[in-house]
């Protein structure tokens, strides 16, 4: 966030890193299991919480949870995190591929989340992983969660047809979306109720590093304040607020701030908002 690293600015293992390596530290329910359950089903639009709230599978009775970065398979490649969750009577297994700004990689056949779906939905595909713990899991695949920035509904049902067609129909209530906004009101959230100071940093760091990279719901457009400079345009977009009527029309551009010089029109695009 200070500018550093600037060539794994863009990378999504740096970015899957820092937030899931946060909350695999931790406890699970003020960490990664509030997070991951605000995913959704693509269709029915419910959260992944919901969903099995429905189904009566609470999560209550956690005793281990365990996060497996980037584990590999002999046949249907690396997803980037696979989340085991044990319990008293039940265990159940969590992929989870995260993307920044690409898309899910293949198509058809080398389908990226149908591979790795397959491939820890059953014994078969488990033991194709070079991890022993995803080798000797015996449970089941709660969820298949998609973490992207943006819209994915297109790729989630390519994915589904392939399954599909490969008689696993029983995927389309298991693949869930999770975007990234979602991840930061849920951090959010949870920053918000924790009373451990410790706890409460991590969170905050989190949710920093989620509004560094813009990655936050839209809440409206804000105004420039008084200090802008002309490097703040090379991240943000800029505002202007002109008071106008349609009836009276445009007379005029409102005046730029007086820390920005007027060059930078000629450089950066500037918005204007006109009010009936």
């Amino acid at each position: 966030m200070a500018g550093k690293l600037p060539e794994l600015a863009a990378y999504e293992d740096y970015l899957t890193s820092c937030v899931f390596g946060t909350l695999k530290v931790l406890p699970p329910e003020s960490g990664v299991l509030p997070v991951l359950l605000a995913s959704t089903h693509h269709t029915q639009k419910v959260s992944l919480g919901n969903w099995l709230e429905r189904r009566g599978i609470l999560l209550t009775d956690l005793e281990a949870v365990q996060f497996l970065f980037w584990p590999r398979s002999s046949r249907y490649g690396e997803p980037d995190l696979v989340v085991i969750l044990r319990g008293e009577s039940e265990s159940f297994i969590i992929p989870v591929e995260i993307k920044f700004f690409s898309a899910k990689h293949g198509e058809e056949e080398d389908d990226q989340l149908m591979r790795y779906y397959e491939a820890l939905a059953t014994a078969e595909g488990r033991r194709t992983f070079n991890c022993q713990t995803i080798q000797e899991f015996s449970g089941e695949l709660l969820a298949l969660i998609y973490v992207t920035q943006f819209a994915a509904a297109h790729e989630i049902e390519a994915t589904l047809k392939q399954l599909d067609d490969k008689g696993m129909g029983e995927a389309r209530d298991k693949i869930f979306h999770l975007k990234w906004q979602q991840v930061h009101s849920a951090v959010e959230e949870l920053w918000e109720v924790e009373e451990d100071a410790y706890r409460k940093k991590l969170l905050l760091d989190i949710k920093r590093l989620l509004v560094h990279k813009g990655l936050t719901p839209f809440t409206g457009f804000s105004q420039p304040g008084p200090k802008l400079l002309a490097s703040d345009l090379l991240r943000f977009p800029v505002f202007l607020e002109l008071k106008e009527t349609h009836r009276r029309g445009f007379s005029h551009f409102p005046a730029l701030p007086e820390s920005l010089p007027p060059e930078v029109l000629r450089r950066r695009p500037i918005f204007l908002q006109v009010h009936d």
